[in-house]
């Protein structure tokens, strides 16, 4: 004869204990797990290929929870502490005050990311696209040849303050000479008296100077007296450069990814500017032209 069993009695009261336990464990769980943004311009494609190709990559790592998003829609997200957030490109349309979690800011041009965006997060980095002009006049320190043409030339307006500062702490060594654009005045006009003892002139990130009629001036003149220009693009090349000194985008993915991926191991972010690995790309047509020899140029390529 088979004993009859019994089933355990749970009271009401451990029935609900037991409920608002599972409840509480699987809250916990939810917010626990952490969660990575990516954000773009909806209105620029070229950062949703970026974008899905960031994805792409940190999935080979192993990093799986990576949900994109655009713009508009990352306004409407509120996002946990422990969420990463990156930002591609400059989004100044964003509520950053829902961004409360380590923030990676990459693909910008110009480290003056403004203090809203970054104060409500612990952790921050940011990926600048351009090299800084230490490597910038490292690759223009190869075209001095001569005593007589050895001035190092910059050229930028007077609302670049944080570049004017940086520059005026190196002028005067190294051959740089600094010449500032005030608001109406001509930078080419001001530029052709400094060319004759110029050895190059370093274009730095500055859309007042380096883009549209201002550029294509400075391009032919600096052309016409001999004196090469270093930019900081590959699109320079093109436009009349000798030589210029960029990250690829595969560089400045390689970068973004290894971050995203520290923060993944270690929780920590470096909260300050970071820069990729870069190339230097020398126009040979225009260096041919400008009397460098085909030594002179792959010391350029080499001067990272």
């Amino acid at each position: 004869m088979k004993r009859a069993t019994t089933q355990p009695y749970l009271t009401p009261y451990f029935k609900m204990k037991a409920i608002l336990f599972l409840f509480s464990f699987l809250v916990a769980c939810k917010t626990s797990f952490a969660s990575i943004y990516i954000t773009y311009p909806e209105e620029l494609i070229i950062y949703e290929q970026i974008a899905l190709q960031v994805k792409s990559e940190l999935k080979k790592e192993g990093v799986e929870d990576v949900i994109i998003l655009t713009a508009n829609k990352t306004k409407e997200e509120t996002t946990k502490d422990n969420d990463l957030t990156v930002f591609l490109g400059h989004q100044d349309n964003i509520g950053y005050e829902k961004i409360k979690g380590p923030t990676i800011f990459s693909f910008i041009k110009t480290n003056n990311i403004k203090k809203e965006k970054i104060e409500n997060a612990k952790y921050w980095s940011i990926i600048n696209i351009n090299q800084p002009i230490k490597n910038l006049l490292k690759t223009a320190e190869k075209t001095v040849k001569t005593q007589h043409k050895k001035n190092i030339l910059f050229i930028i307006s007077e609302k670049n303050t944080s570049t004017i500062k940086e520059l005026e702490s190196i002028e005067g060594s190294k051959n740089v000479k600094l010449i500032i654009i005030k608001e109406n005045e001509n930078a080419a006009k001001l530029l052709e008296p400094e060319l004759t003892n110029a050895a190059a002139i370093v274009a730095i990130y500055d859309p007042t100077i380096w883009s549209g009629n201002s550029a294509r001036w400075i391009l032919q003149q600096a052309y016409t007296y001999k004196v090469p220009v270093i930019g900081y693009s590959k699109a320079f090349l093109k436009a009349g450069a000798m030589a210029s000194a960029y990250s690829s985008a595969d560089q400045v993915i390689q970068e973004t990814n290894k971050q995203v991926i520290t923060w993944v191991k270690n929780k920590k972010l470096n909260n300050k500017t970071s820069y990729p690995q870069y190339t230097v790309e020398v126009n040979e047509n225009i260096a041919r032209a400008l009397n460098f020899s085909r030594t002179e140029i792959i010391e350029m390529e080499n001067s990272q």
